[in-house]
């Protein structure tokens, strides 16, 4: 008796929590900080990782440049605070990857940046290529104010860097089309306290809290601070990456739910969707991922390196 009864309560309860999982909008206002594009291939985004780090120089005015030059407004960067308070668009924490020196960026003034050495990511630098590193007011000035940014602040946890980002933002006017974000949800809400209208990405705790409270069924009934739901995607190369970075049974673990999340959770991604939340993946450099993200899942926006490859693909598929 007790067996059918827990049964009939849980069918009862998967019921309403599916019921509520695809109409959100009956308990919760939709999001409209954003400011989106049309997006013309099947409905999806191209979203210039880094701007296009295998094509251009990564994070660099010529990068953004180019991108805008395939047709791409969906833009990615990463910023951190240099040594006289100007942001620069760069990844690490020092300039060893892109310079070939240690040198740490916010011990860096702005105007003494080192410049790009002969190979930066998956890039070659040509002749004709700007070895710069770039502000991000650089290229607040390159784009449009209607081209979408999104900013990750890699020292976000420094009140100066987010108060800067900030002010940038004002002064452009891009308080619509710029999303930021960072390393967790506590930091992100020191954006909210300084501007309520900034979209907000979900950094990795808040996707995992989200990820539960989706296959436990409670996802339709929680509030979502974030604008923007963006999803790590799993593939081959990212698994030994992971893996590396966090041996023994937390990488396999993480390995696991980022499978999951990339494979089996459409209905948590259209969810998303219905509640006026932009989804992507980072970051799909392969044409068979991409096809398959195209064709298959309720996925918005694919960040990706290789911009002339994805456009190609879903050129291919009109």
């Amino acid at each position: 008796m007790w067996t059918t009864i827990v049964l009939a309560v849980w069918g009862i309860y998967n019921a309403i929590s599916f019921f509520f999982l695809m109409n959100p909008d009956l308990l919760h206002k939709h999001k409209d900080r954003l400011l989106m594009p049309t997006p013309t291939h099947h409905g999806k985004y191209i979203h210039a990782h880094k701007g296009g780090g295998d094509e251009r120089p990564e994070n660099s005015v010529q990068a953004y440049t180019h991108a805008k030059s395939l047709g791409i407004t969906m833009l990615d960067t990463d910023v951190r605070l240099a040594q006289d308070n100007v942001l620069i668009t760069i990844h690490d924490d020092n300039f060893m990857r892109t310079a070939g020196v240690s040198d740490l960026v916010v011990n860096t003034p702005s105007t003494s940046m080192p410049l790009m050495k002969d190979k930066v990511g998956g890039y070659d630098l040509q002749p004709s290529d700007s070895r710069a590193h770039t502000t991000l007011e650089q290229l607040f000035q390159a784009i449009s104010s209607t081209d979408v940014l999104q900013i990750e602040l890699k020292d976000i946890g420094n009140s100066v860097s987010r108060t800067t980002l900030v002010n940038l933002i004002q002064t452009y006017n891009r308080e619509s089309t710029t999303i930021v974000g960072g390393s967790s949800s506590a930091l992100n809400a020191q954006f909210r306290s300084l501007d309520s209208t900034i979209p907000i990405f979900m950094p990795s705790d808040s996707v995992l809290k989200y990820f539960i409270l989706y296959i436990t069924g409670l996802l339709p009934f929680f509030p979502i601070e974030e604008d923007v739901a963006s999803l790590p995607y799993m593939y081959q190369e990212r698994v030994h990456y992971v893996l590396n970075e966090n041996p023994g049974w937390y990488g396999y673990l993480n390995v696991v739910v980022i499978w999951i999340m990339s494979h089996l959770c459409d209905p948590m991604i259209k969810h998303f969707n219905k509640r006026g939340i932009y989804t992507h993946y980072w970051t799909i450099n392969y044409s068979t991922d991409l096809m398959r993200e195209v064709l298959s899942t309720s996925i918005q926006g694919m960040l990706t390196d290789r911009l002339v490859q994805s456009l190609g693909v879903l050129n291919s598929m009109s």
